[in-house]
């Protein structure tokens, strides 16, 4: 009884562990957003890092940024965003791919155990032109 119980203790430990290696940026994005870019896979040492995109409106084309976290957004306003409202971009953009997905491949080094990514998609209206952004995810890279 002792061994089970103890089972659904680090079970439990384990669990929160790893949702918390994924969470949403608060403040980030527009005024609007209510969805965050979801990690389909953990963020991990030697495997490869799914993450995927809320959608866009069926005439807006997706981009995906992947930075380091900001400790503090960068506020971006109109003409560039839609709607005239200001939308705050709490990644560094190292990397901007228009897509609704991203993979990124995280090598075996347990160097790389507790750093970092910072992962915020967006919107582009082509005919506006303007975009909006989604919230923040903050990946935690675990062993």
């Amino acid at each position: 009884m002792l061994a089970v119980l103890g089972t659904l203790l680090l079970s439990t430990l384990f669990a929160s562990a790893a949702r918390a290696q994924c969470a949403t940026v608060h403040g980030s994005g527009c005024p609007h957003a209510t969805s965050a870019p979801h990690c389909v896979t953990p963020p991990q040492i030697g495997t490869v890092f799914s993450v995927q995109c809320p959608a866009c409106a069926h005439d807006r084309r997706s981009f995906v940024v992947v930075g380091a976290p900001l400790h503090s957004p960068i506020v971006i306003g109109a003409p560039v965003t839609c709607h005239h409202q200001l939308c705050n971009l709490s990644c560094s953009p190292l990397a901007l791919l228009f897509a609704n997905h991203v993979q990124i491949h995280i090598p075996n080094d347990h160097h790389l155990i507790g750093l970092s990514l910072c992962i915020q998609c967006g919107c582009v209206d082509p005919t506006v032109p303007c975009l909006e952004l989604s919230l923040a995810t903050r990946a935690t890279i675990t062993s």
